[in-house]
């Protein structure tokens, strides 16, 4: 027979589902320690678990390793640059509006969108899909210049300083870690 209260023994032994599975939980005195059910049947299930979910973690980082890997400095610099270009393509549209007399419609839609498109993207730059869509951003820029043809020049520009900060962040991050 047990001396330990009724409460005590009923703690003892139980199991909870959490996040990584299902654990059970004994209770020695004031601390309370927990093990997977992985942990409890040994070592070979624990190792059968570990090389499973370092397949799948494999799985899920090697899709872009190799190809591109986005480094704080690149997302500090293409921000940079796709915050500038936002406000430049903002204020083409007041140019087209006044100057080249294009339909307001037109030039509300292309310069504002446009603009827009660049502040989205600029929050997406942790991913490497942002650098794509922050490259179709560069040409459409470019297109612009048939509205404003000031933005021929200030296109290619843009789009220079974006290859810049792609190769140049990733030169000086991999200078510095070697």
């Amino acid at each position: 027979m047990s001396t330990r209260a009724p409460e005590e023994a009923a703690l003892q032994g139980t199991k909870e589902k959490t996040p990584q599975g299902w654990q059970e939980s004994t209770r020695r005195g004031p601390r309370q320690s927990t093990r997977t059910t992985a942990q409890a049947a040994g070592p070979a299930v624990n190792q059968a678990t570990a090389q499973a979910a370092n397949q799948v973690t494999t799985r899920e980082t090697s899709r872009w390793d190799g190809v591109f890997e986005v480094t704080p400095g690149m997302r500090r610099l293409g921000a940079s640059v796709l915050g500038m270009e936002a406000i430049v393509v903002a204020l083409t549209t007041p140019v087209a509006i006044t100057i080249n007399k294009v339909d307001p419609s037109v030039a509300l839609t292309v310069g504002l969108g446009l603009a827009v498109l660049c502040v989205l993207v600029t929050g997406m730059l942790k991913r490497p899909a942002a650098y794509i869509a922050g490259t179709v951003i560069q040409v459409l820029a470019i297109a612009t210049g048939f509205l404003v043809p000031a933005m021929f020049f200030l296109g290619v520009i843009f789009g220079v300083l974006w290859i810049a900060a792609i190769f140049v962040a990733r030169r000086v991050e991999g200078a510095t870690k070697r």
